[in-house]
């Protein structure tokens, strides 16, 4: 979608601690970008530790900041994407004509932070309810049900992202 908008030039704000559902995000959006083969797409990565805000912040100063900066910035989860549209609005950028943002889990502060977080939703509690039924499956010994499901995110597209400012894709 954000390629699709004319951005060529992405960030991905990240933790540093080696969780599954990082690197499966992480991967994921790498392997989208790959998979355009579009040798202009540059993807710069900021990471810090997940439970240091002050790291986090300096990380996405770093990327807001930078000489060429984003034009698109992806974060692994919505508290990371929000702390993105806090300091972007703190140096002056406006979302989403100046930067777009999209951040991933769907937590309800997305929908009320101004201009309204476009995020994805993993439907935690669909997956939650999945995973009970295969353990009940397991607890049961019912070896013809099957023990994997796929619960794909959906997008839920709000105001935080737009078309690749010009001249800045």
């Amino acid at each position: 979608m954000l390629y699709d908008l004319g951005h060529r030039h992405f960030g991905l704000v990240t933790i540093s601690e080696p969780m599954t559902f990082r690197h499966l995000r992480q991967d994921g959006l790498a392997a989208a970008i790959a998979r355009r083969g579009d040798p202009s797409v540059r993807l710069d990565v900021a990471t810090a530790p997940r439970f240091d805000r002050g790291a986090r912040i300096q990380a996405i100063n770093r990327l807001l900041h930078a000489t060429e900066r984003p034009t698109a910035i992806v974060a692994l989860f919505d508290e990371l994407a929000l702390t993105v549209m806090e300091e972007a609005a703190r140096a002056g950028l406006a979302i989403p004509r100046d930067l777009s943002v999209i951040g991933f889990d769907n937590i309800a502060a997305s929908a009320y932070a101004p201009p309204g977080l476009t995020t994805f939703d993993a439907s935690i509690r669909q997956c939650a309810r999945e995973i009970g039924e295969m353990l009940l499956t397991v607890i049961g010994n019912r070896p013809d049900a099957p023990l994997t499901r796929l619960v794909r995110p959906t997008l839920v597209s709000r105001a935080s992202h737009g078309p690749a400012p010009i001249g800045r894709n």
